[in-house]
């Protein structure tokens, strides 16, 4: 069930705007397993908390340990530094965040209630459950040895999303060492990020800057390599998703 409503979420994500499927993936899954929606929702947030720590931790890698800061443009290589850096903290503080919310859900219900005493007592009330069931979301945060191993297991996916993207890289000419992927990925992340259905545009700009800015591609070459990594991203996953 997990497997298919994930798929089915990844495919409205290719699909539809404002990235509805991060909320109709929890949904389905919520509905088939007999679970709290806004609790399930919660665990996508974490799987983001999960995939910027990863994808920070491959950039931190590549631009203060394989790389030579020489063939970076040196009018970036300090914002590189400094955003992923900022980045960093805010993935920790994050995940403190999730803590706090995984170890004192009651509280949370209460502290809510407390500061919604300005609306009626129902509607408040109702607001204090959910947040309280949210904040159950994240009970993996309690569980050390869980929330590693999904943290362990976010790096191979994450590597293997990389592979991706260098393969077709290399095979337009772009000359890019496979770690150079990790850069282009916290691009790409960026590019994603933007709400529109499939990130049409956004990836594809975010692809082209990265590949044309720090590995000195041709344009031509560079806008051909983002339709087609674009494509073998997201194809696949919505055909899965329809069946």
């Amino acid at each position: 069930t997990a497997f298919r409503t994930t798929v089915i979420g990844f495919a409205a994500l290719g699909v539809l705007p404002a990235r509805a499927g991060d909320v109709l993936r929890p949904y389905l899954l919520a509905r088939q397993e007999g679970l709290s929606t806004s609790a399930t929702i919660a665990t996508i947030v974490m799987e983001r908390v999960l995939d910027l720590i990863a994808v920070l931790v491959l950039l931190v890698f590549y631009v203060w340990g394989v790389s030579d800061p020489s063939s970076l443009p040196p009018a970036l290589l300090r914002p590189i530094e400094v955003s992923s850096a900022l980045a960093g903290v805010t993935a920790i503080v994050l995940m403190a965040m999730m803590w706090v919310l995984a170890t004192h859900p009651e509280r949370i219900g209460r502290l809510v209630f407390s500061a919604a005493r300005i609306l009626p007592h129902r509607l408040a009330d109702r607001l204090a459950a959910l947040a309280q069931t949210f904040s159950s979301g994240f009970a993996v945060a309690r569980e050390p040895r869980a929330l590693a191993l999904a943290l362990f297991w976010s790096f191979p996916l994450w590597v293997a999303i990389a592979a991706e993207a260098w393969l077709v890289t290399i095979a337009f000419g772009i000359v890019m060492p496979f770690t150079g992927t990790f850069l282009l990925q916290a691009l790409l992340v960026i590019g994603v990020a933007v709400p529109t259905p499939g990130a049409v545009g956004s990836y594809h700009e975010a692809y082209r800057i990265g590949v044309t800015t720090f590995f000195g591609a041709a344009e031509d070459a560079a806008v051909a390599a983002a339709i087609v990594t674009h494509a073998i991203s997201y194809i696949p996953v919505v055909l899965t998703g329809v069946i």
